[in-house]
């Protein structure tokens, strides 16, 4: 499976001028790193807030998924493209204003994810 290429600024790790910090999550419960339940603190400007992902297999090598954000319920992610410890998934909208997808770019280091959610209407956490 082939991720996109990350856009430069959906990697960037801690706080970039006017941007929101990264979310990160703790080590998930799976031998392969990426699948299991992922409890995630998305920083933004107005204070942390709780989220969580899951990543599960289905069938021989595909990776789906739940994601919980800020707003709104469980969604389900169809494909998370997973190659090394980079990851990428994207979700329609829910409750968030915006035309575009709600997505995530991470990477797995040291039994920790970290990465950038980019909102529906182009703003980052």
């Amino acid at each position: 499976m082939r991720p996109r290429p990350p856009l430069p600024v959906l990697l960037a790790l801690g706080i970039a001028a006017g941007q929101p910090a990264v979310s990160t999550a703790q080590a998930g419960n799976s031998a392969d790193g990426l699948t299991g339940r992922w409890d995630i603190t998305i920083q933004t400007p107005e204070g942390d807030q709780p989220s969580w992902l899951e990543i599960r297999r289905s069938g021989a090598s595909a990776l789906v998924g739940q994601f919980v954000g800020t707003a709104g319920s469980a969604r389900p992610i169809s494909r998370v493209e997973a190659i090394g410890d980079a990851l990428h998934f994207a979700i329609p909208p829910q409750w968030e204003g915006g035309q575009g997808d709600l997505s995530f770019d991470g990477r797995l280091r040291d039994g920790r994810l970290s990465g950038t959610l980019q909102l529906p209407d182009g703003r980052q956490q």
